[in-house]
């Protein structure tokens, strides 16, 4: 990431040097889902393991496993495991059917990539809260019973499959109910949801269509088809649809969430507040929709109100590190410096807290007629941004250098020893000409790393604006005994041995430079201005000349050359005085 920062330094380095030898919105804000709970992680275990128990077989595993990695990270659920294991087996009375569930388990798992981990906690568990039990030897389970006959039965059975994340199993029991009864509009419903759990989404959308032809007025229906045309990047029908279901229920407190985050993922911010205001008036302690409602604040740049907003989310959920990582880039926004950086050391200290937190989402969908809640289809969630360094780089090369500093700012709360943001943040500082703060980030990057030539020399130029010519000479000394074929470093090098009156010196730092690279007009418009300092004016001309043939449009170097034209005519003037008088 250090080069990028580089390349821009190496585009602008030209001014800044110019300088010294004459005197001297995407989204602000990020969105972070929250972390499963512990009775989460447990919910979604129990699926599984229940699964076992009617007898999935290795791919049924598998492909919930999979959904499960879509909640949180395998690392997490390994943890979340420890810590349940751990409980259960304290337990005065050791489960022995949970024993044998997770030894099941183990056996299907640990042929699974990347669940081997997991495996081993399982047969851990299970084999402790089975000590002392005789363990028969392993029966195969065989597949489900044969699917029963009837269309009342076939519902009941498609209901239990997908209880269990059966999703296959229910889609072949739902679809011999429709072959049965054309016209049983929640057997479409619970269709659909199957094939979304599936992936299979258009179907899942022919298969709600055809249940709000039977049912107008099926408030599930109109709010799964919603989820489902959102997922097929759909948004302005997935917001129709659900706007059908609110017309129907609108104490709908997760529709009008997902509404909200439909809308933001448009850019369209003040809908999503609304939609957000709403959700809120039915569940008022929800921390994610205060936080996605500061988030849209914020990119309206309502710094007062999405504060507000935040400190919502925190009275629920004081541990919600995002809230505080956001809280303080709106502080900032508003000018409370002091309040800010608490705000960025309570993220800081809050980022290493939560070992398991996995990549959850936010909000939920996928209702199910009957209150049996399959596993959703993705939901709907606002725009990922990129990380906040990478937010602050693209700020800085469009010249938002107060944006660069807020990202920057941002990342240094995630990461407080990051080089990159410490780096990027003291040459955004100085890009604004705040050069003592730009000269404590360059530090503490020097700090991290000695061995970093732009740095030095970047040190060496906040140093010399603020007229410190010794230590910024020293600053560049260090970046050339790095780098010794660090043409800028010599070029600031002679500007500030020119500002110390060693003239001299400062003509052997740019001739140094011309054998770096002598193409390069700027090197040998540097020798000018000294020469002529020296009052070595012939000298002084052939070095602009060389300037101009390089780059024709050099406007100091034509100055320059002027100027040695102007101090040769009158030394000549005075020449001709002397031998007259």
């Amino acid at each position: 990431m250090l080069r990028r920062i580089w390349r821009w330094l190496v585009r602008r380095v030209l001014r800044w040097w110019r300088l010294l030898m004459k005197s001297s919105p995407a989204s602000e804000v990020a969105a972070v889902a929250s972390p499963l709970s512990d009775s989460e992680y447990e919910q979604k275990f129990m699926q599984l393991l229940e699964g076992l128990y009617h007898g999935w077989q290795a791919p049924q595993v598998e492909q919930f496993l999979a959904k499960l990695l879509g909640l949180a990270a395998v690392g997490a659920w390994v943890a979340w495991l420890r810590r349940f294991g751990a409980k259960v087996l304290n337990s005065a009375v050791p489960n022995r059917e949970l024993g044998r569930r997770l030894l099941r388990l183990s056996e299907v798992a640990r042929e699974l990539e990347p669940w081997t981990e997991l495996a081993v906690v399982a047969r851990d568990i299970g084999s402790g809260l089975l000590v002392g039990v005789e363990i028969a030897p392993e029966t195969p389970i065989g597949p489900a019973s044969p699917l029963p006959q009837t269309a009342a039965e076939l519902f009941e059975h498609g209901m239990e499959r997908l209880r269990v994340s059966d999703d296959e199993g229910a889609l072949a029991a739902l679809d011999r109910v429709v072959q049965l009864e054309p016209e049983n509009y929640r057997a479409w419903i619970n269709r659909g949801n199957a094939l979304a759990n599936l992936g299979r989404l258009p179907e899942a959308l022919a298969s709600y269509d055809r249940a709000v032809a039977l049912k107008a007025n099926s408030h599930t229906a109109w709010t799964n088809r919603g989820d489902v045309l959102f997922d097929m990047g759909k948004r302005r029908e997935a917001i129709a649809s659900w706007d059908k279901a609110l017309a129907i229920q609108p104490e709908d407190f997760e529709t009008w969430y997902n509404r909200g985050l439909a809308l933001a993922g448009s850019n369209h911010w003040e809908e999503a507040i609304a939609s957000w205001d709403k959700a809120i008036e039915l569940k008022a302690d929800d921390p994610e929709a205060w936080f996605n409602r500061g988030l849209a604040l914020g990119n309206l740049s309502r710094w007062s109100e999405a504060l507000a907003s935040w400190d919502k989310t925190l009275e629920v959920k004081p541990d919600f590190q995002p809230a505080w990582v956001n809280r303080g880039v709106a502080l900032q926004k508003l000018g409370r410096y002091t309040e800010a950086i608490e705000a960025n050391n309570m993220a800081i200290a809050l980022s290493g807290s939560n070992d398991n937190q996995g990549t959850g989402t936010v909000g939920t969908v996928g209702t199910v007629v009957s209150d049996i809640p399959p596993s959703p289809p993705t939901p709907p969630t606002l725009p990922t941004p990129s990380p906040p360094f990478n937010q602050g780089m693209d700020a800085w090369e469009v010249g938002d250098f107060e944006g660069a500093i807020v990202y920057f700012q941002e990342a240094l709360a995630l990461e407080p020893d990051s080089l990159d943001a410490l780096y990027g943040q003291a040459v955004a500082l100085s890009e604004l000409a705040r050069y003592e703060p730009a000269i404590t980030f360059y530090n503490r990057a020097l700090a991290i790393q000695p061995d970093l030539a732009y740095a030095w020399n970047g040190l060496g130029n906040a140093l010399k604006e603020l007229l410190r010519y010794e230590p910024a000479l020293a600053a560049y000394n260090q970046a050339i005994a790095l780098e010794t074929s660090f043409l800028q470093a010599w070029l600031n090098r002679g500007a500030v041995l020119r500002d110390l009156g060693m003239y001299e010196e400062a003509l052997a730092s740019y001739s140094q430079a011309a054998t770096i690279d002598p193409n390069f007009a700027d090197v040998w418009y540097g020798q000018g201005v000294v020469l002529n300092d020296l009052a070595r004016y012939g000298e002084a001309l052939s070095a602009f000349d060389k300037a101009l043939a390089i780059k024709p449009q050099f406007a100091d170097a034509l100055q320059g050359r002027a100027a040695s034209i102007s101090y040769m005519e009158a030394a000549a003037r005075t020449a001709s005085d002397q031998k007259i008088t």
